[in-house]
């Protein structure tokens, strides 16, 4: 104890044990006390059981990072706060794409492929709720999840009756907003699992053999033109995927496939924004679609 400039003593008593006193003076020793602890011990905590007890009393352990998977469109206008909710979500396993004004969210929630849109209310453009509203007029049924620091009920209930599907008060905590945001992508993943396995069936009445000879003609030409969109992505072509999908925006609602429309309608969006990332969204959910169009025959 003489470098420590300390001293040990032990007081002792028959029957209940012993008691180690240890003083030391830290500035003669040349050590700083920041960083310590002391903690007294009893004689139950050398047990076993006492070990264990006292582990789990001063052992806390960090919970666990819910694990995201899908596509997250997030509408928040403030760079400091979306930067941070980015860096969240995206460590978690997601990709985010971010937009600043209820105008994007609107146009990006309708034209892209997102699992779970992200609201702000207070938005430069058009305001949260009149976006939200104005998505689930298009008929964009992406769960819709609403931050605001207003997390009155009223607020709440105005987010609700406009169409959101969760709520999330600024400020939030990284746990409990990845939760939430979890809780959605897996109604989004079971429901969307149910939709892609339906058949996809033409609107026309294929009972005359005649109709029915032209709508198999038409839907065995689905593969070729998916292929060949694929293979013009891949060489920059984009005169032959807008051709394509041109056609197929007229030729698909002309079979009764209205679904193959809009779609064509979307890719030709995307190339117009030249979002080369959508366009391959976009020809991969074709391909989805020509698969169960033909189970729909």
């Amino acid at each position: 104890g003489g470098r420590l400039h300390g001293r040990l003593t032990v007081q002792s008593e028959v029957g209940r044990g012993s008691t180690f006193t240890l003083s030391i003076d830290l500035s003669k020793a040349g050590m700083e006390s920041r960083g310590f602890r002391t903690r007294m011990v009893k004689p139950a905590d050398l047990s076993e059981e006492g070990q264990r007890d006292s582990i789990a009393s001063t052992t806390r352990r960090a919970p666990a990072i819910p694990v995201l998977s899908g596509n997250i469109l997030l509408a928040e206008d403030a760079r400091d706060i979306s930067n941070i909710m980015s860096a969240q979500l995206e460590s978690a396993g997601a990709r985010v794409t971010v937009v600043d004004n209820g105008p994007d969210a609107v146009e990006n929630a309708y034209d892209g492929d997102f699992d779970v849109l992200i609201m702000d209310i207070h938005m430069p453009g058009m305001d949260g709720i009149t976006a939200i509203k104005e998505i689930r007029n298009r008929g964009v049924q992406t769960p819709i999840i609403v931050i605001s620091a207003d997390s009155s009920e009223q607020r709440c209930r105005e987010c609700s009756e406009a169409g959101a599907d969760g709520f999330v008060p600024k400020p939030f905590q990284r746990i409990p907003f990845l939760t939430e945001v979890r809780r959605h992508l897996k109604k989004t993943a079971d429901t969307g699992n149910q939709d892609m396995q339906k058949p996809i069936r033409s609107d026309l009445d294929l009972s005359s053999p005649r109709m029915a000879a032209v709508i198999a003609e038409f839907v065995d030409t689905l593969d070729r033109r998916v292929e060949q969109m694929e293979t013009a992505l891949q060489k920059n072509d984009t005169e032959t995927i807008t051709r394509l999908a041109h056609q197929l925006k007229g030729a698909g609602g002309i079979n009764g496939y209205m679904c193959v429309s809009d779609l064509a309608r979307q890719i030709e969006e995307s190339l117009a924004r030249a979002d080369r990332a959508a366009v391959q969204r976009d020809l991969h959910k074709f391909r989805s679609f020509a698969e169960r169009i033909r189970a729909g025959l």
